[in-house]
């Protein structure tokens, strides 16, 4: 191809008065002024073949147009111009001036725009005087006529395909020309998609490895010199730059289409086409992320025009048969158009022969290759937003868990709702607990002797919907806590459902056979390999056969165990499967090249590390003998007590129910109404059946572990909100928890603190109409770097409010001075501040803020054991006042609620509850002795009268409202 410096695809032309001049000037036109006239003086500067701007006559008298159209019959006729010669010797004979062969026409059009509009039978015969057009003028492709056309956009417009391939071949301006906007703010690779033109991939591919110039794209609001990477320098200095291929994917035409808005829309979706919206997706990866005028992505574009489509043919479907018996016509012949039951939507048109026909076999490929390029592409938070606004799971991440149970990852099931392609599945090494009536297949009993617990997991996530799974992360090999390792067998069976999706393998096994890899992830790009030592396992790794077999491998990782050999010699091994690689990849016809990569395998965090004690995984929490006991005791009676009164008639008068212990319920005894929004650092579900009590979670963390994943919200930071969840439904069991994981940061005093940027977008999304009825927050110390952040909270926080959403936040533990403010407690909202009581329920001695707080609540020397450790962990702190508070709300409008609808409604008001708050009574330190009215209710009440006594406890809580 030849590449002709001095591209340009943008001039400083003013604005015309029509629509599509306003396109035209906003991406760039290489028009001069209208108002220049040719100036006949043969001293004046003009060009001998003329240009742009030369001459300029009213239209109705112009003779550029008719020189142009007679040259171009004298090379339709045989006239062969291949030279300047052979050009100028044709015009001497037809007495025409030589300055209009470069000028513009008539609408601006040069002679390049009429030359390029040919048949089958002229193109031949035009091929060698275009080239020698673009010879003498290569900037020719770039001029655009009165309507912002380029010679290319005729050529793409017109379907002219050989055209197009020819000016591509000739022209490097030929190929910018094809992301210069023209009518209607569309690009050729628009109008190409659209009609649609055969070898849209051919544009695209000359659009991948064309180069630009950094000056050719500084004047376009469209093509950025962020999208552009520095190659080289030409003779001349200029800066010569290869484009990143998103820099025409992404244009956006008049409506906000791009060109995989385009491709995607379900008209376009014919057999060949997922080809192209891979192809696209491939140069432009931003391109997925681009919304159109109507605020939709292109995946979710694409789903759009699908449902329209199926409901319009859905809708004609049942006319043709209203119409096929109307009038009890049972005779009449049957519609051209027939279709199949939409449930499905499948159907079958009518279509002209030369038509294509829609295949929903591609429809479906489009849809999911654009899922999965989301999901390799994006991190786990960006990728679920783009794809279902916060919507479906895509991450199954079990921390690091040492067993759970089958009922464990039942209950999970409750608050999570997988995609059926996922970015990944992280499990470490772990037992799983078979429930007592649990029976293994026929299958499982045939896997032989070795481990089978995560055919369990696995197992459980094929019945959930979950069919592909991009990224494979197991540790199944760690001597110290469980000795024995999955057999080969039980590790295909545990992937036979998904083995075709796995892109990336790090089962981290020692020594396992490529064979089962092969078996399980004939698709792997992203192999790790786990190496006991042993040379004999790297030769059978570098069997050629096999390696043949995995088609799209790329990366071998090899992880190296210290056995029985030194350092030296294990080198020296691992140098040799290196070069083994390299050779074999070499025989191969297609040449396909594999990295291979080593390190240890310490560094892969393969080994649990024994001197972390994860005390808040699998713990019984339990509050201490010397942590408000009495509090806690009377509450958890009255919860009881509650629980008898689940029945109520429309007079609000309780019926009473069986006696059973709370403990035992199970989540249809639950009458789920009360949702809390908990904002900590995640919740474990496996913890004591909280699967039970979370209604949904989102993760707002941004670290990531050691495998490069981000943790999901049920997995907790340091089981601080597992004890924040356990401690609310303890108060409250019929409480749903709507759990945010927030983003953690080291201080300068070398702790983690919460962002404000993450509990910002957690509060935004908690405070939207009817998603809970309170928030408990944790305490965010403000920054010189958080103060915008801070800022946003408080907008976010404001919203909550105002839709009767109680806000309980936490006092700050800390002595501060007056200038360093803690956040969201002071903020000047409606809101409940609470602090950390002692055991006598006095104001606690260390609390930062003695005097501040609207209530206390037990908050110190709180029990939490972990069944893995003898260590006894005493926690003391607001958090823990915060979420007994929560808690006692949350039973309060449980049983406003099982009342009557409006007391719950007029509990959900800040002061409403603040008025109950004050009637139960508190102490001097604003204490709240919940034993006034809770316990001195149940003692007084007569022996079956479980509805009166609610209602007088209710009564009670809503004197002060009453009053008011």
């Amino acid at each position: 191809m030849s590449m002709v410096p001095g591209t340009t695809i943008s001039d400083d032309e003013s604005q015309q008065k029509s629509d599509h001049d306003d396109d035209s000037t906003e991406n760039g036109d290489v028009r001069s002024d209208s108002s220049e006239v040719f100036d006949p003086n043969p001293d004046s500067k003009t060009p001998y073949w003329g240009g742009e701007g030369f001459p300029k006559e009213p239209n109705s008298v112009n003779p550029v147009s008719e020189f142009h159209k007679l040259l171009l019959g004298e090379v339709d006729n045989g006239r062969v111009l291949k030279t300047e010669d052979d050009l100028k010797l044709c015009v001497d004979n037809m007495k025409q001036k030589p300055i209009y062969l470069l000028s513009n026409g008539r609408s601006n059009r040069t002679i390049l725009h009429l030359a390029i509009e040919t048949s089958e039978e002229t193109f031949e015969s035009r091929k060698s005087f275009v080239k020698l057009l673009l010879k003498l003028d290569h900037k020719l492709p770039l001029r655009k006529t009165i309507t912002g056309e380029t010679a290319m956009f005729i050529a793409v417009n017109n379907e002219a395909i050989k055209m197009v391939k020819f000016l591509c071949e000739e022209s490097a301006e030929a190929i910018t020309s094809l992301g210069i906007y023209g009518p209607n703010k569309t690009n050729c690779l628009h109008v190409a998609i659209e009609k649609p033109i055969k070898d849209v991939g051919y544009l695209v591919s000359q659009m991948e490895s064309h180069i630009f110039y950094t000056e050719d794209v500084s004047q376009s609001s469209t093509l950025k010199e962020t999208d552009l990477v520095i190659e080289e320098h030409s003779s001349a200095g200029r800066q010569r730059t290869r484009k990143k291929t998103d820099i025409f994917v992404v244009q956006e035409g008049g409506n906000g289409n791009t060109p995989l808005h385009i491709a995607v829309h379900y008209k376009h979706c014919i057999k060949s086409q997922d080809a192209l919206v891979e192809l696209l997706v491939r140069c432009s990866a931003s391109a997925l992320e681009i919304k159109n005028n109507k605020g939709l992505e292109p995946l979710r574009y694409h789903q759009k025009t699908r449902e329209r489509r199926m409901a319009r043919q859905r809708q004609k479907n049942q006319k043709d048969k209203e119409d096929l018996f109307k009038d009890g016509s049972q005779n009449r012949s049957k519609p051209n158009n027939t279709y199949l039951d939409g449930s499905n939507n499948q159907v079958t048109r009518s279509h002209s022969p030369n038509k294509p026909q829609i295949c929903d076999e591609a429809a479906n490929n489009i849809e999911l290759n654009l899922k999965l390029h989301c999901l390799r592409t994006k991190n786990r938070r960006d990728a679920r937003e783009l794809l279902y606004g916060n919507g479906e799971k895509i991450e199954f991440h079990l921390g690091r868990r040492k067993q759970i149970t089958k009922l464990n990852l039942e209950n999970m099931q409750k608050h999570i709702k997988f995609d059926s392609a996922i970015q990944y599945v992280r499990i470490p090494v772990l037992k799983v607990e078979k429930n007592s009536d649990f029976e293994p297949s026929k299958k499982a009993q045939s896997l032989g002797v070795g481990r089978k617990d995560y055919c369990v997991i696995f197992d459980w996530l094929k019945k959930q919907g979950v069919k592909r799974i991009l990224r494979i992360i197991v540790d199944d090999y760690d001597p110290d806590v469980i000795p024995a390792s999955h057999s080969d067998e039980a590790i295909e069976a545990a992937l036979s459902h998904s083995k075709d999706g796995i892109e990336v393998w790090k089962w981290k096994k020692l020594d396992i056979s490529l064979e089962v890899i092969g078996r399980c992830a004939p698709n792997v790009e992203d192999l790790h390999l786990y190496w006991s030592g042993n040379n004999v396992v790297l030769w059978a790794w570098s069997d050629r056969g096999l390696l043949e077999k995995l088609k799209k491998l790329r990366l071998i990782n090899v992880h190296t165990e210290p056995g029985l050999e030194t350092p030296k010699r294990l080198n020296e091994d691992v140098g040799r499967f290196k070069e083994r690689i390299g050779l074999i990849c070499q025989s191969w016809r297609e040449r396909r090249v594999i990295e291979v990569m080593v390190q240890p395998l310490s560094s892969s965090s393969t080994r649990v590390n024994r001197n972390q004690t994860e005390l808040y995984d699998n713990t019984q929490m339990e509050g201490g003998v010397q942590g408000g006991q009495r509090w806690l005791t009377c509450m958890e009676k009255f919860a009881t007590f509650v629980r008898n009164c689940q029945d109520y008639s429309s007079d609000g008068v309780a019926k009473v129910t069986t006696q059973q212990s709370i403990d035992s319920a199970t989540q249809e005894d639950f009458n789920p109404d009360v949702k809390v929004a908990l904002i900590d650092d995640g919740v474990d579900p496996f913890h004591d059946n909280l699967s039970l009590t979370i209604a949904i979670g989102e993760s707002w963390c941004e670290q990531v572990d050691s495998d490069g994943l981000q943790p999901s919200y049920h997995q907790s930071s340091n089981g601080h909100g597992t004890a924040m969840a356990f401690l609310i439904r303890r108060i409250c069991p019929w409480v749903l928890l709507y759990v945010a994981k927030l983003d953690e940061k080291q201080t300068e005093q070398s702790a983690n603190s919460f962002t404000a940027a993450s509990a910002v977008k957690a509060s935004a999304k908690r405070s939207k109409p009817s998603r809970c009825n309170g928030i408990n927050f944790w305490t965010i110390e403000k920054t010189q770097a958080n103060a915008r952040d801070i800022e946003d909270l408080e907008t976010a926080l404001s919203d909550a409010s105002r839709r009767k959403i109680l806000l309980f936040c936490s006092m700050s533990d800390e002595k501060i001075s007056p200038k360093d403010k803690t956040y969201p407690v002071n903020f000047p909202l409606k809101k409940f501040k609470i602090g950390a009581a002692s055991e006598t329920g006095s104001q606690w001695e260390q609390r930062g803020d003695k005097h501040n707080a609207d209530y206390s609540l037990p908050g110190t020397n709180f029990i939490f054991e972990s069944e893995q450790s003898p260590l006894v962990v005493p926690r003391s702190g607001s958090s823990i006042a915060t979420a007994l508070a929560a808690g006692l709300a949350a039973i309060i409008l449980h049983c406003a609620l099982c009342r009557k609808e409006s007391d719950f409604e007029l509990l959900r008001s800040h002061e409403q509850m603040d008025n109950a708050f004050k009637a139960i009574g508190t102490t001097d330190d604003k204490y709240i002795l919940v034993w006034n009215v809770f316990e001195t209710y149940l003692k007084n009440q007569p022996h079956g009268e479980h509805g009166g006594t609610l209602n007088e406890i209710m009564e009670k809580l809503l004197s002060r409202s009453r009053e008011v």
